[in-house]
């Protein structure tokens, strides 16, 4: 199997009620959110999202500091903004979470922390697609993309500094 690429991206059409046939794709549009996570802590902050059009390649709309939520709500978050805003049907909706795309359609299990309802998908396709154009805007603009080894040496730095001013120094005895 090849993996997918920035030449040929994976696209996975997930059931829709898009009728077969008969029907052309219409406005395309690229979702992603997420959230900020870092050490030691590792608790989701700062959530975001953002939504761009597949055929102009601009940014449509974004959302910052949405709260403190999981990156998989703040995909279906993006989701959900992109249905209730744009009008124009056929909407194909490219997103890059597979738990949004499965709460968008059948909403969170009863037992779950984050209790979503599912969406209104009527004439909406929604479609999995690695690294789209949505995923690019925000690691350009809002969320670059690091090694998990930025973020500890950041972390370790930080605190070492903290730490080394607060230690007393104490002279060497020999006996």
């Amino acid at each position: 199997m090849k993996l997918p690429t920035r030449t040929s991206p994976q696209v996975i059409s997930f059931a829709s009620s898009l009728p077969l046939g008969g029907e052309s794709i219409g406005r395309v549009v690229h979702t992603d959110g997420g959230a900020f996570i870092e050490p030691p802590k590792y608790k989701f902050h700062n959530a975001y999202f953002s939504v761009v059009d597949e055929k102009t390649k601009e940014l449509i709309h974004f959302e910052k500091d949405i709260g403190d939520l999981y990156s998989g709500l703040a995909e279906y978050k993006a989701i959900e903004w992109a249905i209730e805003n744009i009008k124009e049907r056929p909407l194909t909706i490219k997103s890059d979470c597979r738990v949004a795309i499965s709460w968008a359609k059948k909403g969170s299990r009863m037992s779950s922390q984050f209790r979503v309802l599912p969406l209104n998908l009527e004439r909406v396709n929604l479609c999995w697609q690695h690294e789209n154009l949505a995923d690019d805007w925000n690691a350009q603009n809002h969320s670059p993309k690091k090694s998990k080894k930025f973020y500890i040496d950041r972390f370790y730095e930080k605190n070492n500094r903290r730490f080394t001013k607060n230690i007393v120094r104490t002279p060497k005895f020999r006996i």
